[in-house]
């Protein structure tokens, strides 16, 4: 009787183990962090291409050979590469969700100091485009790097489903290279229409101001000042990185391999 007992105990065990929530976009687009996460992303993939279309005609203007203009324009991929393993230092000091904060404002500025901001004054040279260029790549590592464990950290704490481990994985996987394809389609027809309208300089001011003005969204919605302070459980996330985040990034690694 008592193995029967355990048998079923045992079955019972199991069958609650396998029963899951279904993973459901619009449940997890309600929690504010997973959602300006992957806005944020976004905004990342949009901000670099979005001086693709225009760009290199705005630097020829300096009487710039081809080569300087590519060689200027791989400045933020560069700059991202170098902080990238740096990052870590900033995560541990501070919560990801205010380290993305600091990115996307950067990022802002960078994208004024790109198009040398006549709304801020700023003098039409080179070297100011460069500085620009060389904020918006640390500014991309401050976001990208943090914003896809914050997005998980988000669906932790929330802690009102049960997902399966390996499908919410697949599936914040999927999300997240789609949130860069769309940002890649958003920046350059952006850029497009703007520089058409409007012009190099006048194009890039408009779009550092919609940063800007995510960027205040984004502090309102993810914790107002609160952001700057550590929950408990990221407490204790910054001694042991989970062990679904570490699969998480791998399997992310894997497919820009295979890609």
């Amino acid at each position: 009787m008592t193995h029967i007992a355990a048998i079923d105990s045992g079955s019972k065990e199991g069958s609650s183990a396998r029963e899951t929530d279904e993973i459901e976009l619009s449940h997890l687009l309600c929690i504010p962090r997973f959602f300006f996460g992957l806005v944020s992303q976004v905004l990342v993939s949009s901000s670099i291409q979005f001086m693709a279309p225009a760009f290199s005609v705005h630097m020829s203007k300096y009487g710039f050979s081809p080569v300087f203009i590519g060689c200027c324009f791989a400045v933020p991929g560069v700059i991202y590469a170098a902080l990238s393993p740096l990052m870590y230092l900033f995560t541990e000091r501070l919560p990801k969700r205010a380290v993305i904060l600091i990115g996307i404002l950067m990022m802002s500025v960078g994208m004024f100091f790109v198009g040398t901001s006549k709304s801020m004054g700023l003098e039409n040279n080179p070297a100011m485009i460069i500085l620009g260029l060389m904020i918006i790549g640390a500014a991309a590592g401050m976001i990208s790097i943090p914003v896809l464990p914050e997005m998980l950290e988000a669906i932790d704490e929330r802690n009102d489903r049960n997902y399966n481990l390996e499908k919410l994985n697949d599936y914040i996987s999927g999300i997240f290279v789609t949130s860069n394809g769309l940002g890649e389609f958003i920046g350059p027809v952006l850029s497009s229409i703007l520089n058409d309208r409007y012009g190099f300089r006048e194009a890039q001011d408009i779009y550092a101001n919609i940063i800007l003005v995510f960027g205040v969204i984004y502090f309102f919605s993810v914790g107002h000042i609160y952001i700057f302070m550590r929950t408990d459980k990221e407490r204790s996330n910054s001694k042991a990185v989970p062990q679904k985040h570490m699969e998480l990034e791998e399997q992310l690694e894997g497919e820009n391999v295979t890609a």
